[in-house]
C-alpha cells in the first residue's frame, strides 16, 4: 500500500527530492525512499540527483545525473556556460529548464544579446584603396610577344663580350687598375640586363640604373666628341647602352612620368596618397 500511495515503508526514510519537476520549488516531502541501515529487508539502491552550491557561483554535481531545481540556478548555469565554466553535464540540464521555461529564454536571449553588444562592435568603414593602386602598378609587358626580351639578351650578351677583356686582361701598369674598373662596371651592367631578360617583373627596379647609365654615356661621350679625344665611330659601341635603356623600359610597362591624383576621399586625412 505504502508503494502505491508514495508513504515510506516501516524500514524506510525520506530521503532528498527526486527533482523531477524543474521549474517547481522545492518541497520537502516529496523525496525518494531509501532502505534504513539495520533493517532485515534486501536493499535497493537507488540514484541519488542534486546539485549543491560550491560557494563560487557555479553548481557542482554530487552525482552522475544533474538537475537544476528553479530558475535562480539555472540562471547561474547558463552566466557559467557564457565563461566556458559549466561542465557539459550542467549545461544539458540547464538547456533543458530552458525548453520549459519561457521567462528563463527571455532572459537568456537578453543576455545574449548584451554579450553580443560587450564583446563585439561594428567595424569602421574603410576606403578600398586595393583596386586603385593595383590599376596604377606598371606590370611587366613584353611588347609584341617575346622579341623584347630576346633583343634584351642579345644587347647583355654583346656588352659582356667587350668588357669581359678589360675585366681579365687590362692594359699597361698604370691602365690594368682604371680598365678593371670599367671592366667590372660592363659586366655587371650586362648581367642586370640578363637577369631582366629572363625575369621581366624585375625591369622596372633596374630601369633608373640603366637611365643614368645611357645618360652618363651620352654626356661623355658628345664632350669628348667634341674637343676631339675620340672618335664617332670610336664611341659607336655605347649604342648599346641606349639600345638596353630602350628594351628595359618597354619591358617595365613603359612608364612615364604623371601627376598622381588621390585615390580616397582627400578630407580623410588619415587616407591620402602624396606624389613622390
Amino acid at each position: 500500500m505504502g508503494e502505491v500511495v508514495g508513504l515510506a515503508g516501516p524500514g524506510e526514510v525520506g530521503a532528498e527530492p527526486p527533482d523531477v519537476g524543474l521549474d517547481r520549488a522545492y518541497e520537502r516531502f516529496q523525496g525518494l525512499t531509501v532502505p534504513r541501515l539495520g533493517v532485515g529487508r534486501e536493499a535497493v539502491q537507488v540514484q541519488h540527483r542534486a546539485i549543491l552550491s560550491s560557494g563560487a557561483g557555479t553548481p557542482c554535481i554530487t552525482d552522475v545525473t544533474c538537475c537544476v531545481v528553479d530558475c535562480e540556478q539555472t540562471r547561474v548555469v547558463l552566466s557559467a556556460q557564457l565563461d566556458q565554466e559549466a561542465s557539459p553535464i550542467e549545461a544539458g540540464a540547464a538547456n533543458a529548464h530552458l525548453g520549459r521555461c519561457p521567462a528563463c529564454r527571455d532572459w537568456w536571449a537578453d543576455i545574449g544579446r548584451l554579450n553580443r553588444v560587450l564583446r563585439v562592435r561594428v567595424a569602421e568603414p574603410v576606403p578600398d584603396i586595393a583596386t586603385p593602386v593595383l590599376a596604377r602598378v606598371h606590370p611587366p609587358r613584353t611588347g609584341r610577344g617575346q622579341w623584347v626580351r630576346i633583343a634584351l639578351a642579345i644587347v647583355a650578351a654583346s656588352e659582356l663580350v667587350l668588357a669581359a677583356p678589360g675585366l681579365v686582361l687590362g692594359d699597361g701598369a698604370a691602365a690594368v687598375h682604371d680598365a678593371r674598373h670599367l671592366g667590372s662596371f660592363g659586366v655587371a651592367v650586362s648581367i642586370g640586363l640578363l637577369y631582366v631578360a629572363w625575369r621581366p617583373a624585375r625591369a622596372f627596379g633596374i630601369l633608373p640604373i640603366v637611365t643614368a647609365l645611357a645618360l652618363t654615356m651620352l654626356v661623355s661621350a658628345t664632350v669628348d666628341v667634341a674637343h676631339g679625344r675620340v672618335t664617332s665611330f670610336g664611341e659607336a659601341h655605347h649604342v648599346l647602352e641606349f639600345s638596353g635603356l630602350v628594351l628595359v623600359w618597354m619591358l617595365a610597362g613603359r612608364p612615364a612620368p604623371r601627376r598622381l591624383k588621390p585615390i580616397v576621399d582627400p578630407s580623410h586625412p588619415a587616407h591620402r596618397l602624396r606624389h613622390t
